[in-house]
């Protein structure tokens, strides 16, 4: 199998957070979580970055917005949830769009389209230098569960202040910002490996030959590296858009090299094979 093979144990969510939270797979689980992991946090400064990744977590998922929320989750039961993950669908706008080619005559709209999807990403216009400092921070398990406040030197939180309020008046904070940014980064690398274990689980994604014949280990990883690089890399870079896309590579490459295991770089032999 591709993939890396884990034993999966019942486990208290609330014991290895935020971990537990990026690797549920269950978009109302998720929801349900952060909303009791507000519910059960006391400190004010923890309570902002819960809410920030709630908002987070909203942004991939519009209907989270929804007021009642709980009634459409009531009417769908028995059914296959009908949520739309804005990511998966920029996603594969991009590269859909990309791939059908682009000329001289169409690349004009064709900018402007990708740019649009780009956008469902939440990824920033321009990169300040300490957006680019944030960036080098690694997206690993201990890196996430260390997730904090303190990380960010936000200040102290003035004692008996809302959640609403707090969140209100540090809304376009730097450190703020960069919370932000780094809740999307880990939202961003949840999303890509949700995408590959659809890919590799997919009979009609990994196999051949109308679905009868599994791709080797060694072929499904490549396709998948290679639509990393269409997405993040070769499509944005063909209409000027290469720079904006590297956040999302980032953190979506950094997935893949966690999830693929082959004992070679993939990504690597594809960035060296297509040296702008």
């Amino acid at each position: 199998m591709l993939l890396q093979s884990e034993v999966k144990e019942e486990r208290n969510p609330f014991s290895d957070w935020p971990k537990s939270f990026y690797e549920e797979r269950d978009v109302v689980k998720r929801f349900a979580l952060v909303i009791e992991k507000i519910k059960r946090t006391e400190d004010m400064e923890e309570k902002l970055v819960e809410g920030k990744r709630l908002e987070t977590l909203r942004f991939r998922y519009p209907i989270l917005q929804k007021e009642n929320l709980d009634k459409f989750v009531e009417t769908q039961r028995g059914k296959p949830l009908q949520i739309k993950d804005n990511f998966m669908a920029a996603w594969m706008e991009i590269l859909i769009s990309g791939r059908t080619g682009i000329s001289f005559w169409n690349k004009k709209k064709m900018q402007k389209w990708v740019s649009q999807q780009l956008d469902n990403f939440h990824l920033p216009e321009k990169k300040t230098g300490e957006e680019r400092k944030r960036e080098d921070i690694p997206l690993s398990d201990a890196a996430i569960v260390n997730l904090t406040l303190q990380n960010l030197d936000i200040p102290e939180i003035p004692e008996g202040q809302s959640l609403e309020s707090t969140m209100l008046a540090f809304a376009k904070s730097p450190e703020t910002l960069a919370l932000e940014q780094m809740l999307l980064r880990l939202e961003w690398k949840a999303f890509a490996k949700f995408w590959m274990e659809t890919c590799i689980k997919d009979k009609s994604y990994s196999s051949t030959v109308f679905g009868l014949v599994r791709m080797k280990d060694e072929t499904l990883a490549k396709k998948l590296a290679q639509e990393i690089g269409d997405v993040c890399v070769f499509i944005p870079r063909a209409l000027g858009l290469e720079e904006r896309a590297v956040p999302l590579r980032n953190a979506v490459v950094k997935a893949y090299e966690e999830m693929i295991y082959q004992g070679r770089s993939y990504w690597d032999e594809l960035m060296a094979e297509n040296k702008a």
